[in-house]
């Protein structure tokens, strides 16, 4: 039962990406490796999802010159958020607070 376009196909998404699916619907088809009826809901933006996966077909290994960009990109992002979640919590370490715990650093030697 779906009003998205699938519904008139019965549901049917047929092959799929990862870049053809929200982000968190993408997370649980290809996080794992089951195939048939996956044995939990799938909750995305979109609702509730049961799932059953017909066949899966291994991805391909891409040369380094194909995905340097894009690895030095998630390298970076990941890089800026752990200096500022870190930055934060040294902030909130010298910051008076009454009333709410706060995951906070006393010192800037932060993990």
């Amino acid at each position: 039962m779906s009003n998205c376009p699938s519904g008139a196909e019965g549901g049917e998404l047929g092959w799929l990406t990862a870049a053809d699916c929200a982000p968190e619907f993408a997370r649980e088809l290809f996080g794992h490796v089951e195939v048939g009826v996956l044995p939990r809901l799938v909750h995305s933006r979109f609702g509730l999802h049961v799932v059953e996966v017909l066949e899966r077909e291994p991805g391909v290994a891409q040369p380094f010159e194909a995905v340097h960009g894009a690895v030095r990109m998630a390298l970076r992002q990941q890089t800026y958020v752990t200096a500022l979640r870190q930055y934060l919590q040294v902030l909130a370490g010298n910051a008076v607070v009454e009333g709410v715990d706060i995951d906070a650093a006393e010192t800037p030697l932060v993990q």
